[in-house]
């Protein structure tokens, strides 16, 4: 029940959050302009290479936060344990800032290309980001902490409150106030400021008193720091791979044209949405599955979370490669705006939904300790592909990038699992390939294309979101009923709630 109250929650607050980030997204690029909203792009990267600075510390402090609860921390010692991991993140938090702050006229001069906004309102949007950039830092290891005591529940409530706050503020500001880029980036630095102190405060409010104050060990950061080290060269390899595409075109597009990149990576993303709440949720029950070396009902839990995610998934990223262009012209309300982005969007949803099909091998990875394939085979990628990348961006842009990172993700997808089974329930692959993923997404494949073809080529937006909201429930219908533990769940619930 825990698990399924969970699952729940992060569907509800993650999909709120994407709701949140991409509502807006439109009135953004309508008061800032194309231009400033690829500095909200360059952000969003700065977010996203910053993450692997905490040294894996973040998910090592989730994973002892669930050793707590069943015991394997005392009140004492799980403070100590967030106290180091507070002072160590810290003083890396404050070593970054200074770092960007001491950088960003030199980056707003030299690597950053616009002719449209002054060099000093970039460079003040750089400082800006990064003291926004170091509190969200600071906010994921508390974030980290919730998660692992179990208080996902009230984690994704807050989350709900203050994306809401971040958005309709911004919008606020940017409406009555002044419709600059460094006013948007100051309200969300405000609202991260407040975050962090609200989430510190719950977490400590959740732990139990201890006999001391909470103090710096360097003996609890020791006993953490294997499955951090792990961890954190995985995540770090990850990342290179993921973020390449972006740091490599922040270079060589204009900030227009990145603008448009990223907003074809903000829609392709949200993607990834659905699969995130499955296996924040699903990862604690595969480790016990593990633990306990119970292989059926770990087989049962892979295949069923397998299938799930390939629903969701491959249900969204095919309308979004079939039907893009209408989404963004819902989106947005900009028809020229829509035709220069999807040519982008539709090449990489394909590499989202790749990209995601991977995510429940790599979560009974992570759940087994087995952190050793994934940095080997990252490892590799990174030698082979980033060159490959360089050059295709370079030749071709930005669509030359999202090929690029499409390539990678199929690479995964093909190399991983034979590997992955040799040592992981051995039997699964075949089941996995065909049943958990090419039926559930062939079905809604075709449900998609066939739809697209019956459907007028470019109906008025009235029609176009009734045309669009019908294919999106089909595919989903379809998809889900091709797929077996789906399908069973389905009619289970449906039994409970009939009878």
């Amino acid at each position: 029940m825990a698990t399924k109250r969970n699952l729940l929650s992060n569907f509800f607050g993650q999909g709120w959050v994407a709701l949140m980030n991409l509502a807006f997204v439109p009135l953004y690029v309508r008061y800032l302009g194309v231009e400033s909203y690829g500095l909200i792009g360059i952000f969003t990267l700065l977010q996203a290479w910053l993450f692997f600075l905490d040294l894996g510390l973040s998910p090592a402090l989730n994973r002892e936060m669930a050793r707590f609860i069943g015991g394997g921390h005392t009140p004492q010692s799980i403070r100590d344990l967030l106290r180091s991991v507070e002072i160590l993140g810290g003083a890396i938090a404050l070593f970054v800032c200074l770092g960007i702050w001491g950088s960003s006229d030199w980056l707003a001069a030299h690597w950053l290309r616009d002719d449209k906004i002054n060099s000093v309102v970039v460079a003040q949007s750089l400082t800006i980001m990064g003291v926004i950039a170091v509190m969200n830092f600071l906010e994921n290891i508390y974030r980290s902490s919730l998660m692992g005591l179990q208080r996902q529940v009230f984690l994704n409530g807050l989350t709900i409150v203050l994306s809401t706050l971040q958005g309709l503020g911004a919008v606020g500001i940017l409406i009555w106030f002044s419709p600059t880029i460094q006013a948007f980036f100051l309200w969300q630095g405000l609202l991260s400021i407040v975050s962090v102190g609200v989430l510190a405060l719950s977490v400590y409010h959740v732990l139990p008193s201890a006999p001391a104050r909470a103090r710096f060990s360097p003996l609890a950061l020791k006993n953490v720091w294997g499955f951090a080290a792990g961890t954190l060269t995985l995540t770090l390899l990850g990342f290179i791979l993921s973020q390449a595409d972006k740091l490599i075109l922040s270079r060589l597009l204009s900030l227009k044209d990145f603008g448009y990149y990223a907003l074809a990576f903000s829609l392709a993303g949200a993607i990834g949405r659905l699969s995130f709440p499955l296996h924040q949720a699903i990862f604690p029950k595969l480790t016990t599955l593990c633990q306990e070396k119970n292989e059926p009902l770990l087989a049962l839990t892979y295949h069923k979370a397998s299938q799930l995610t390939a629903v969701l998934i491959g249900s969204a990223g095919l309308i979004l490669i079939l039907f893009g262009e209408w989404v963004l012209i819902l989106w947005t309300g900009n028809g020229e705006l829509a035709e220069r982005v999807y040519p982008i969007l539709w090449i990489l949803s394909i590499g989202m939904i790749l990209n995601n099909l991977i995510s429940t091998p790599y979560s009974l990875q992570m759940a087994a300790g087995w952190t050793g394939l994934g940095i080997k085979i990252n490892s590799i990628m990174v030698i082979v592909f980033v060159p490959v990348l360089y050059f295709f961006a370079r030749e071709f842009q930005a669509v030359g990038a999202a090929v690029t990172w499409g390539l990678v993700n199929l690479t995964y997808l093909v190399v991983i699992p034979v590997f992955m089974h040799r040592r992981l329930l051995k039997n699964a692959m075949a089941d996995w390939y065909i049943k958990d993923l090419f039926i559930p997404l062939f079905t809604a494949a075709a449900t998609a294309a066939t739809l697209r073809l019956i459907f007028p080529h470019q109906p008025t937006r009235g029609p176009m979101f009734i045309y669009l909201i019908s294919a999106a429930f089909a595919t989903l219908a379809a998809a889900a009923l091709a797929a077996r533990q789906v399908r069973l769940e389905i009619r289970a619930k449906l039994t409970f709630l009939l009878g």
